[in-house]
């Protein structure tokens, strides 16, 4: 598999955008979940694997059901098992 990244802002969202290979999973995580939550302005690129961490979600307070997709909520041991299927990680802040 491609590269797992781990987005902790919207900021970091949109550099990471540009970036994604078909082959690639994104992680939102910290503030990054409320991204989750809306309907982006361009759509998403079909090809990567969209997840969200669930502890994440509950710690800001966000219904579960709010998430949309394409995102998947994932929790930490989700987290875990895509670091090991992925062979390399990028943080966007």
């Amino acid at each position: 598999m491609g590269a797992l990244h781990l987005v902790s802002s919207i900021a970091g969202l949109k550099q990471c955008l540009a970036r994604l290979g078909p082959d690639d999973a994104l992680l939102l995580l910290e503030s990054a979940v409320y991204a989750a939550t809306v309907l982006p302005r361009k759509p998403l690129p079909p090809d990567p694997d969209y997840y969200v961490l669930q502890e994440h979600l509950v710690q800001r307070g966000i219904d579960l059901a709010q998430v949309l997709p394409p995102f998947v909520i994932t929790g930490f041991s989700g987290f875990v098992a895509l670091t090991t299927r992925h062979r390399t990680s990028v943080t966007w802040a």
